[in-house]
């Protein structure tokens, strides 16, 4: 199996981390005895207010992602200053 990229890595974690905070918030539905899911008030209204956590996964991902790009910018301009070096330097 190919290792996982980073941005998947990243991914992959930031899903963990939602549904960890759902979890610890007991907003996962009870299933009942005919296996349906099975949420209470409370649940929906806690669920509710608890968009963060949803909003706090994806600024996770977006940082990873910024950076990245941050990154590739960076070499981007290091590669143009060393073509027109070469270019000044055949002229």
């Amino acid at each position: 199996m190919p290792a996982k990229r980073s941005y998947e890595q990243e991914f992959e974690k930031a899903c963990d981390s939602a549904k960890r905070w759902a979890e610890q918030s007991g907003i996962f539905p009870s299933t009942n005895e005919n296996g349906e899911a099975r949420y209470r008030i409370q649940q929906g209204l806690q669920a509710a207010c608890h968009g963060r956590e949803d909003t706090a996964a994806v600024l996770i991902i977006q940082q990873s992602v910024l950076r990245r790009l941050e990154q590739l910018r960076l070499l981007a301009v290091i590669g143009l200053v060393l073509l027109a070096y070469i270019a000044v330097r055949l002229t």
